[in-house]
Formats: structure tokens, sequence, C-alpha cells
């Protein structure tokens, strides 16, 4: 107001001038002393945007958001992928956003999010071998109650195992990273109905081949030398952050699959420069004003 007030010239256009300084190093000093959060176009980062899959003709409920939403934010803390940030959009879509994330973070996460992670315990059959796999695979040969699952692992053998289930993920109860003789591996707890359950299967099924399936894959195929119930492991050549992550998928399995149907990555050197070029054009600004009023 006081700027406004000043009829003379000289004055008014030293009052403008000390105005201008004073805003911008008011402006400086908030920046840096309350560290102000940057978004991913300044720190760099990677945005996805997610759709969930619907199942048929039935719409993705506001709850089934939540719960989708609620399950990769516990996967993303579990691998300590750095700060998440999850918003529903509409009803069938999730916008992420990660600040500061480098190219190979980005890919660990895209694994993250495009894995639904269900687990599946099934009898294999008795004769399941590449032959049998193979005459089925060409249809020479059909067997009720059977199918072909491939392997998980490329060189991995496919089986032929029941298309009827043990027990499935919605009954464990935990899972973690373990270190055996053989190196890292996933144990897994079940509930009680799911112990139950492969109690029940594993004692009338002595010698004969069981296969751990997850999304459709054979993770392993063993034979059962011993009655088991509500605990196993899972083996494999798995190394440290592998068995982390698998046992982290396996506690929290998306009921419904993901799709990323959008992704942006502002690299973290490329939102420096972004910062860099505002603030030379700030200051030019800043030149040109006083030039002006001076």
């Amino acid at each position: 107001i006081a700027y406004f007030a000043v009829e003379k010239v000289i004055p008014r256009r030293w009052g403008g001038t000390v105005l201008a300084a004073g805003v911008t190093a008011f402006t400086l000093y908030f920046f840096l002393t309350f560290q102000m959060p940057l978004g991913i176009e300044l720190r760099g980062g990677v945005e996805f945007q997610l759709q969930i899959q619907e199942d048929g003709d039935k719409e993705i409920t506001k709850t089934e958001q939540q719960q989708v939403i609620a399950t990769l934010q516990s996967r993303l803390d579990a691998n300590g992928v750095g700060e998440v940030n999850l918003t529903p959009q509409g009803d069938n879509r999730i916008l992420l956003q990660m600040p500061a994330v480098t190219e190979e973070e980005r890919e660990t996460i895209r694994k993250i999010l495009q894995t639904t992670a269900q687990l599946e315990i099934r009898m294999a059959h008795p004769q399941t071998s590449p032959f049998l796999v193979n005459r089925i695979s060409e249809g020479e040969e059909f067997l009720t109650g059977y199918e072909v699952l491939p392997h998980r692992d490329e060189g991995g053998e496919a089986a032929v195992v029941e298309i009827l289930k043990v027990v499935d993920g919605t009954q464990v109860a935990n899972a973690y990273r373990a270190l055996g003789p053989e190196g890292f591996m996933v144990s897994v707890q079940l509930k009680k109905k799911g112990g139950d359950r492969m109690f029940e299967a594993t004692g009338k099924n002595l010698g004969k081949p069981m296969a751990i399936i997850v999304d459709d894959e054979i993770v392993s195929v063993a034979t059962i030398r011993d009655r088991f119930g509500d605990s196993f492991v899972i083996t494999g050549d798995y190394d440290q952050q592998e068995a982390e992550q698998l046992s982290s998928f396996l506690k929290n399995p998306l009921a419904k699959p993901i799709e990323v149907i959008n992704e942006t990555y502002v690299s973290p050197a490329m939102g420096q420069e972004t910062i860099k070029q505002g603030f030379t054009a700030g200051i030019a600004g800043l030149c040109l004003t006083l030039l002006f009023v001076l």
C-alpha cells in the first residue's frame, strides 16, 4: 500500500526494488528452511497408472479398489522401495507416484505391481514327465481332471497337475525368507483350515508328487515323504532378495490382476536440470524487473 501511496518517481522505484528483493529473499528462505517436498517432475521418479482387471462383467467395487491399494502399499513397503503415493482414480484405476527412483528400481517396482502371487498347492500326476507333458500338449492323450502348467524358470520342466486344489493363497497366514542347507528358501505358514486340508492330503498321498504353483506356473514338484500340515517350505535357486520378494508376494496376494496402462519416468538428472533452468529463469526475470523499476 505504501508503494502505491508514494507519488515521487525515484522513491517509488527504490521502494519497488526493495519490495521485489524482499519477496525474493523471503521465498528463498522459506524454500531452504522448510524443505518443501518436490514432485517427480523436479526430483525425478516414476508414475504408473494402473487398472484393476475386472472379472467378466462384474465391476470393481470401491472396497476392492481400496484392498488392492492396501496390498500394493504393503508389498512396496516390505521391499523397501522408498516413498510411495497411491491414489484411487475412478472405479478401477490407481495412480502410483514415487519420486527419486532409479532405472533399476523402476524395473523392480513394475514386477511388484504386476505379480498377482496366487499360491496353489495341487497334486501332480504320478507319471508326470516331459514325455507325458508333450503327449497332452500335442493332443495325443487326454487325462480327465488334469492340466499341463509351465515352469516359472526358463529351462524348468512343465508338469501335469490336478485341476482341483489342495489349498490356495487365501489360506496363507504368513510367509518369510529363511536360510537352509541348500540356500535361501521361503517358509509358509497356513491358517488352520488350510493346515487341516494339507494334513489330510499328504496323509492320503504318501510317495506321490505334489506341486507348488504361483500364478499358474510350477515353482517346484516334490514327492511327499512324510505327512505334514500347516507349514512347509518353497525351495529353488533363490538369492536373498528373490526369497524376500516371493515371501512378500505370498503374504500380500492381489485378489485381481493389475495392468500398467501408462508409465512416465523422469530421471533425477532431468529433474535437477529443470530446477536449474527454473532458478536461472527466475534470476533473469528478477534482474529485468529491477532494471525496469530503477
